[in-house]
């Protein structure tokens, strides 16, 4: 990953690099704007708690990371609040983009803690946003977080992805806004983008994470680029974020952030 960090670096342009007047338009409100919110302080404030918590769980993994799917094991929550979470600059942009792009419906594959999820569901009271989360013990804490932050906006989907969101979809209409944070396969990446697909329109905007987290994420992250649905995509390195504008000409960028 270190090598790879260093080859991104050498390709990623800034914003002044950028020709096309929406990709300049979308970074400029999402990454180049760092208003300060209060309900970010309350947010990295969960956060702080996840991390200090002295409590043990049983972690069910249904991703990349177990040895089997469904793999339980004894885990701390500030392990898992150490090695899972994203950071908070993730989570102010994702903000940004519900905020500054009236998103009103948000699918987040892997719920995790709940942190970046309260990034989102904050970001419009009046969006719905549906996260999926695998391991019963962590959505519990999740829901926790969602609780303490006044958060009610937010519909929880417990168990293996590969089982409920085929079912959530069935009665799904139209999606704005993808994150996909769960099983950091090819396979299983490529999958759930075509199952949501049908439900994405041209303004739909998705996020994955980890592209460069694996040979496997890796190659799904180009797959993903050379999927003729796509549009334009943004390589940030930790996350690419992919369009689907018709109007736009078929471009890929790597910028900094």
């Amino acid at each position: 990953m270190l090598f790879d960090y260093l080859k991104y670096l050498l390709k990623a342009k800034s914003l002044h690099g950028t020709h096309s007047p929406f990709i300049y338009e979308f970074y400029e409100k999402v990454f180049n704007h760092d208003q300060k919110l209060d309900i970010f302080d309350s947010v990295e404030s969960q956060r702080q708690d996840l991390r200090s918590s002295k409590e043990n769980i049983q972690f069910e993994d249904f991703g990349a990371g177990s040895e089997s799917s469904g793999a339980v094991s004894q885990k701390s929550v500030a392990s898992i609040a150490k090695r899972s979470l994203k950071r908070a600059k993730w989570g102010r942009a994702f903000h940004r983009i519900v905020s500054q792009y009236e998103i009103s419906t948000v699918l987040e594959l892997g719920t995790s803690l709940g942190i970046t999820t309260s990034y989102l569901a904050s970001a419009n009271p009046n969006a719905t946003i549906f996260t999926f989360e695998g391991s019963k013990s962590v959505l519990n804490l999740a829901e926790s977080v969602f609780q303490n932050l006044q958060l009610s906006n937010i519909e929880t989907h417990l168990g293996n992805i590969d089982e409920t969101l085929p079912s959530f979809l069935k009665s799904c209409d139209k999606i704005n806004f993808v994150y996909l944070d769960a099983n950091h396969r090819l396979e299983p990446t490529l999958r759930y983008f075509d199952l949501i697909f049908p439900h994405l329109s041209e303004d739909s905007i998705v996020v994955f994470d980890d592209i460069y987290w694996s040979s496997e994420m890796k190659q799904a992250w180009k797959s993903i680029k050379e999927d003729t649905r796509v549009r334009q995509t943004i390589d940030l390195f930790e996350v690419g974020i992919v369009f689907f504008r018709k109007a736009q000409e078929r471009e890929h960028f790597i910028l900094k952030y």
